[in-house]
């Protein structure tokens, strides 16, 4: 999980608009009664006019209307009313509409202070108005501060708690927190191993959150809690490819590249692949690569494989730096170029990829492009070595 809490608005609406009509409402609402403007401002969401809900909303808020001011909270922070995002205003807002005890403000306040928007970071602070929230019982506040506690943000890290909040979240139908509770109990994180639980909270929330329906997916595919089946597993990864979810884009194709259930499509592979590649997926962009670089169901193209190997070494993918140290090397597509083969290789070779440890090893114990080296070489040959690798093994031997 990534070390930081998503900032998630949430709006806390439940009325009931009264069976008064519109021109009704204006009259009260223009007589200064707050809960008309409110109702008012709400009647014109539900009819899609926006611009006058926010004149309705900004006016209860601005009457002391606890819901109203977190709304324009939501609406100034997510720059909904000229286009700017404006934090410090939402802050503001969120800061009166707490004050009087809207839990949905204590939340989103406690995301602002968690996350340093409208004041400075005060993680500590965050995660406090976070729990009061959840001891509100507040779905989404128990799921955020749960992630808190299991990972000690802005809190002593403490699994116990963090089961607690979650569990409490997820019993209250927050498919984050479902989702979660799946995790853990996939990889038996503070609970048991158990890939029948971690399946049974998928299947929850997986058709309402994509990272679920992934996982799901995920589950089908490699047997994990419930029998193999490759035809759910793809059904699952189409539902998390809806949210362009950029693993689930990459992995159909996969399955069109493999034949997993399904006819082998090397064209509809590279379909998925080029979607989830142009969008900056690495895995993505180094198997389009190996597509063009080999030919497998387009015409053999080194620059445009040159191309997407490059975009995933930029983002560290070290298998690409090899690929791209090897066309170098060999003058597949390019003019041989040692130099930058040799950089290449060292830079996968540095990110643990074996197969570039023992080349760098072959290279400076025979002065390919380089001079000879015997103690880069014996350095290169046994980290390859150390990985399990046989043929750095026997060059070892043979120094």
């Amino acid at each position: 999980m990534k070390k930081s809490i998503l900032l998630i608005i949430t709006f806390f609406t439940v009325f009931a608009v009264s069976a008064q009509g519109t021109d009704s409402l204006t009259v009260l609402a223009n007589k200064g009664v707050v809960t008309a403007q409110f109702k008012l401002a709400m009647r014109y969401l539900e009819q899609d006019d926006f611009k006058q809900a926010v004149h309705w909303m900004e006016r209860s808020a601005k009457n002391g209307h606890a819901e109203a001011q977190n709304n324009m909270g939501v609406y100034y922070e997510n720059g909904m009313v000229d286009g700017q995002h404006n934090y410090d205003k939402a802050f503001q807002l969120y800061t009166a509409s707490a004050e009087q005890g809207f839990v949905v403000a204590i939340y989103n306040l406690g995301l602002c202070y968690f996350n340093g928007r409208g004041t400075p970071a005060d993680r500590s602070k965050g995660v406090s108005l976070l729990k009061k929230s959840a001891d509100m019982d507040y779905p989404p506040a128990q799921y955020y501060t749960g992630v808190a506690y299991m990972n000690g943000f802005g809190v002593e890290k403490n699994m116990q708690a963090a089961l607690a909040y979650l569990e409490k979240s997820a019993e209250n139908n927050n498919v984050m927190a479902t989702n979660q509770m799946g995790v853990l109990y996939e990889f038996g994180n503070g609970v048991p191993q158990d890939g029948q639980k971690a399946f049974s909270y998928y299947q929850k929330a997986a058709n309402d959150y994509y990272l679920a329906a992934y996982n799901l997916a995920q589950c089908y595919f490699n047997g994990t809690g419930v029998l193999q089946d490759y035809a759910l597993a793809l059904q699952w990864f189409e539902r998390a490819a809806t949210a362009e979810y950029l693993p689930a884009l990459y992995n159909i194709g996969v399955f069109y590249d493999r034949g997993y259930g399904i006819t082998q499509d090397f064209q509809k592979a590279r379909e998925y692949y080029q979607l989830a590649a142009d969008k900056g997926y690495d895995l993505a962009q180094f198997n389009i690569a190996s597509i063009y670089e080999a030919g497998q169901g387009v015409e053999q193209d080194f620059d445009k494989a040159r191309k997407y190997f490059e975009m995933a070494s930029e983002q560290g993918f070290v298998r690409a730096d090899y690929s791209i140290g090897n066309m170098y090397i060999e003058g597949r597509g390019v003019t041989k170029d040692y130099a930058k083969a040799i950089a290449h290789y060292t830079r996968a070779a540095n990110g643990g990829h074996a197969s570039a440890q023992f080349n760098l090893g072959l290279i400076y114990k025979t002065g390919i492009g380089v001079a000879p080296d015997l103690e880069k070489a014996k350095y290169w040959l046994k980290l390859a070595a150390d990985q399990g690798d046989e043929e750095a093994k026997q060059e070892l031997n043979n120094l």
